[in-house]
């Protein structure tokens, strides 16, 4: 599948159902269905937000199923990620004292099974988000790519 979209929230919301129809296809349960959802509309939201800063401009976002996992791959136009944020201070944002941004690469991390950030001089910077069927249960670790080619 792929997908070329603006940051709308409604397109973000689209493009991740569908991606979501590929967990339903691979057997995965729902509740690994929601996480993958919430993974994909973050990369997305991220991708738009950071990566693009235009709503306007494309997203492409690409889905396939290789083996028994779920692989998505999100481009946009930015230069990409320097360093992977700082965990957010759950007790200091449920209490309204930090922003609520900030947490969406820590969602990112919880439910995707792999994680790599790669930055292609021709194409963009990428997101790959690998979702197997079970969850990872731990914060997963990103990987970063630095070459011509992603």
């Amino acid at each position: 599948m792929e997908l070329s979209l603006t940051g709308t929230d409604d397109a973000i919301l689209r493009a991740a159902r569908h991606v979501v129809e590929l967990g339903g296809e691979l057997g995965f349960p729902e509740e690994r269905r929601n996480e993958i959802q919430t993974a994909v509309v973050e990369a997305l939201t991220n991708a738009a937000t950071h990566g693009n800063e235009d709503h306007e401009a494309p997203v492409r976002l690409t889905a396939n199923i290789e083996g028994g996992s779920l692989l998505v791959e999100i481009l946009d136009a930015g230069s990409g990620l320097s360093e992977i944020p700082p965990l957010p201070d759950l007790e200091r944002k449920l209490e309204g004292l930090d922003p609520p941004q900030g947490w969406g690469v820590y969602l990112m991390r919880s439910f995707a099974s792999e994680i790599e950030y790669a930055l292609d001089p021709e194409r963009g910077h990428i997101v790959k988000l690998k979702f197997d069927e079970e969850s990872p249960g731990t914060l997963v670790e990103p990987r970063f790519e630095r070459s011509a080619h992603a």
